[in-house]
């Protein structure tokens, strides 16, 4: 794997994390949209438009749960390969910068800065290109790739 593929490899994990966050939340939208509509059945109001939109909230739902499932297993894949190859550095302070980085998404200048580096003489870069050059990951960047756009993909 190139620099460039180790690099966007751990950056996946950052992206799933946020596509989890964002189906949650999408699930959550159908889910109350469903609760409106149920409502607006029980109360007498047009009942045929209204299951129409229902099936429609639930279908929805579905698709965002099954969505959710995939990039819920994606994420905890992941976090552990993620996991895996940074501990294959013997650097604990290579260690602590990508954790820093890619798990927890930190900035560059609150990374620099906790490791003691100064940004603009990008002590924090140099360690960051060391430890990718020494890092070694169990799966393929392809294999992710594809399973990220397969979740984000809308339905035909």
């Amino acid at each position: 794997m190139t620099t460039a593929e180790k690099k966007e490899y751990l950056k996946s994990y950052i992206i799933t994390k946020h596509l989890v966050e964002s189906l949650r939340s999408r699930v959550i939208d159908w889910a109350d949209r469903a609760e409106n509509l149920q409502t607006a059945i029980c109360c007498g109001t047009s009942g045929r438009s209204n299951n129409t939109a229902m099936q429609q909230c639930i279908e929805e739902m579905i698709e965002c749960q099954n969505k959710l499932v995939k990039a819920l297993r994606l994420e905890m894949r992941l976090i552990d390969e993620v996991e895996q190859a940074i501990s294959s550095l013997d650097n604990p302070k290579m260690r602590l910068l990508m954790i820093r980085r890619y798990i927890e998404g930190a900035p560059w200048d609150v990374i620099s800065e906790q490791l003691g580096y100064d940004l603009e003489g990008k002590g924090a870069y140099k360690l960051h290109d060391r430890a990718l050059e020494k890092m070694t990951f169990p799966s393929s960047n392809v294999a992710v790739k594809e399973e990220l756009k397969s979740i984000k993909k809308p339905k035909a």
